[in-house]
């Protein structure tokens, strides 16, 4: 058997709900109770555990393999990249703080709720003006409350604490996404008009949009996040099968079905601007994107039956 040392481990600063420690065979350390040294480590408490020399990986979800790396020495002492040092401490120690950064979200634009999305394991409450302490990593990602929509785009926070995203997510760029190199994220958006004057119904609410109202007049204004599975309701609380989502570069996808037809315009165009951004050949002017609802009066009720096929839209 190696001989082992006491190592103390100090997570609680983080604000994730869990994490792993990987040793050189992919075995778990955490928790300590655990026979096999398999699971996830609640991150409720400091952690003394028995650990060999060796390189081991501390990570903040399942496939979080870029996090960081720590050693522990021949005589039981911690050591860790000067890179790390900025958010770590307790190097030539036996404990091990994982201090992070502190940092800011801004989802106050949004009208659904987001939350971090579950392969991060943080507690499910809602982002407004939130402040969290994160560790360096390529891969944070968000979603719906009810986790129903995977968004196939996420952001980083680099070495220095200072979110990351791909160029074409900011909103320089025509994007939803702002903060850039900073410690500050704002979710920005997408703007839509839902104009469900001619539905048929009672009115209409997007959703998910916690504490959105029924809009009896029967037109709402929204901001999206891409990759969110948004449905229209026509009655209080009754979702309809009229569906829609955005593209990361603002596109709107919806899928037809009757007996409602959906279509896509420009709300106060731009004279003389457009945008190709459609899909399918669709060049809209510049504008707010207006979504046009539509209830079909049908012959037979018998044909008001699902009518597939998608139809992609523009921001503006």
């Amino acid at each position: 058997m190696p001989h082992t040392f006491p190592i103390t481990i100090d997570a609680t600063a983080l604000s994730n709900a869990a994490y792993l420690i990987m040793d050189a065979s992919e075995q778990n350390l955490f928790p300590p109770t655990s026979t096999q040294g398999l699971g996830w480590t609640a991150n409720t408490q400091a952690y003394t555990v028995e650990m060999a020399l060796g390189d081991y990986l501390f990570q903040i979800g399942s496939a979080e393999i870029s996090t960081f790396h720590f050693q522990v020495s021949s005589i039981g002492t911690i050591n860790y990249a000067a890179e790390f040092a900025s958010f770590l401490s307790g190097e030539g120690t036996s404990e091990l703080r994982v201090l992070g950064y502190k940092v800011q979200i801004d989802a106050r634009y949004i009208t659904a709720d987001v939350v971090w999305s579950s392969n991060q394991v943080f507690t499910p409450t809602p982002i407004s003006l939130s402040t969290f302490t994160l560790i360096p990593s390529p891969d944070y990602g968000l979603s719906d409350p009810n986790e129903s929509s995977d968004m196939d785009w996420g952001f980083g926070l680099d070495g220095n604490g200072k979110f990351t995203y791909k160029p074409e997510f900011d909103y320089a760029n025509g994007g939803f996404l702002e903060g850039q190199g900073t410690s500050t994220l704002v979710l920005l958006g997408y703007p839509l008009l839902v104009d469900a004057r001619n539905a048929g119904g009672a009115g209409v609410r997007v959703v998910p949009g916690t504490g959105v109202p029924f809009a009896t007049s029967g037109v709402t204004y929204v901001n999206m996040l891409p990759e969110i599975l948004y449905t229209l309701q026509f009655q209080d609380g009754v979702a309809s099968l009229a569906q829609f989502k955005l593209t990361d570069a603002g596109e709107i996808i919806i899928t037809q079905e009757l007996p409602w037809e959906l279509s896509i315009d420009s709300f106060h165009p731009h004279e003389g601007l457009t945008t190709s951004k459609g899909g399918l050949g669709l060049t809209l002017p510049v504008g707010v994107p207006r979504l046009t609802v539509n209830r079909v009066l049908l012959t037979h009720p018998t044909l008001e039956t699902k009518k597939s096929g998608e139809l992609v839209g523009s921001k503006s």
